[in-house]
């Protein structure tokens, strides 16, 4: 592998680029629904210009990015790998953002141009289905799922049909909410775009069952009502919105619910490898970052090593012995424990030597220990040789 893509590889798994991506991918969510909302009442000509830099600057880092992970993970593994599929997804969207953003262009320069001729009802029925990839970029923010692990653990559970228990936990019901927002948001966005772009195409007069489409606040509160009983579904098919947010809402609403009434727990991270990775990881980190600050208490924080009379004193203070017992370290056995951690056999325990032995403490007996153990004894009743501490 070469310094350049080893390099590439290090930065698109960073967390400041994750960071990075999710703050553009939250912009491109912000702007597009304040430009939907604005640019319903206007003229196509009225729009003002800034919406169009800032969509522009969106597209390009979205580009960035792209680029930069097909560089990192090579041709191969960006459409054969694990994440194959959200790669061809951000791929459609940005080949479709980049085509909605020259026709941007192509519209703007004909309008400044000052054509006697407008622009054909063909090119603008073209320019309103390029347009939707404006929409569709938001729905990249469904990709931070894996990021979010109450909200990706919400979805798996609804897709994979596993059992959870909302009633159990109120943190649970308010992902769940987050969840429907993030619906309302995309559907309020593709719907209100649909309807005003038909309407600037076809010339229609703004009628009073018409001006409460072009609006994105009047489409969340008209699918809310939908599904909550606020309003009868033939009224908001008389208004021309789409059922599908509507049916989809439902039914999602619908799963949760039978989910949430079954008796058994979630266990829905076990399921998922990376998730269960992730959550392993953060917990070794955090064992780790106790054990050194724990060795840095019990050494007064000059030393970097800690005697017998040290440790035997520290397990003399309850906090610390209720931290190892937490961790399932027994603490009662001083002469035992630091035998233990003592590797090197020299009379002082070093921190990464108190940190590597507690850590090997941790939790029950392994196969491996066993093993281990078997063979040392073995080889010690034999005096064999091959005998290492």
């Amino acid at each position: 592998m070469s310094f350049a893509r080893s390099l590439a590889r290090r930065v698109v798994t960073s967390p400041f680029f994750v960071y990075a991506v999710t703050f553009v991918i939250v912009f491109n969510l912000v702007i597009l629904g304040i430009e939907v909302d604005v640019s319903a009442t206007l003229g196509q000509n009225d729009i003002p210009s800034w919406f169009t830099v800032c969509n522009g600057v969106v597209v390009a880092l979205f580009t960035a990015e792209l680029l930069l992970n097909l560089y990192a993970q090579g041709c191969r593994s960006f459409f054969c790998g694990r994440e194959r599929w959200w790669n061809l997804f951000d791929l459609l969207i940005i080949v479709l953002s980049l085509l909605e953003s020259a026709l941007d262009l192509w519209v703007a320069a004909a309008n400044s141009a000052g054509q006697s001729q407008p622009v054909s009802p063909s090119h603008l029925r073209f320019a309103r289905s390029v347009r939707l990839a404006r929409a569709l970029r938001g729905i990249r923010v469904m990709r931070l799922l894996r990021y979010v692990s109450p909200l990706r653990i919400l979805v798996l559970s609804i897709m994979s049909g596993l059992e959870i228990r909302l009633a159990s936990s109120m943190a649970s019901l308010m992902w769940t909410l987050v969840l429907l927002l993030l619906l309302f948001y995309s559907f309020g966005v593709l719907f209100t775009q649909l309807v005003t772009d038909e309407c600037r195409i076809q010339a229609v007069l703004l009628t009073e069952d018409v001006n409460s489409i072009p609006k994105c606040s009047n489409e969340y509160a008209t699918l809310f009502m939908a599904i909550t009983g606020g309003m009868d579904w033939q009224d908001s098919m008389r208004k021309d919105i789409s059922i599908l947010a509507v049916l989809c809402l439902v039914m999602i609403l619908g799963r949760v619910i039978q989910l949430a009434s079954q008796p058994k727990a979630m266990e829905t991270t076990s399921a998922d490898k990376d998730l269960a990775v992730m959550k392993q990881l953060q917990k070794y980190n955090a064992q780790v970052e106790d054990l050194r600050s724990l060795f840095t208490e019990i050494s007064g924080g000059e030393h970097h090593e800690v005697s017998i009379e040290q440790l035997r004193t520290a397990m003399t203070i309850p906090r610390f012995r209720a931290f190892l017992q937490e961790l399932g370290i027994d603490g009662g056995e001083v002469g035992v424990l630091f035998k233990l951690l003592d590797a090197d056999a020299n009379g002082l325990v070093e921190r990464d030597e108190f940190v590597k032995g507690c850590m090997n403490l941790i939790g029950t007996a392994k196969s491996l220990h066993l093993a281990r153990m078997s063979y040392e004894n073995k080889v010690h009743l034999g005096s064999d040789s091959r005998w290492q501490l």
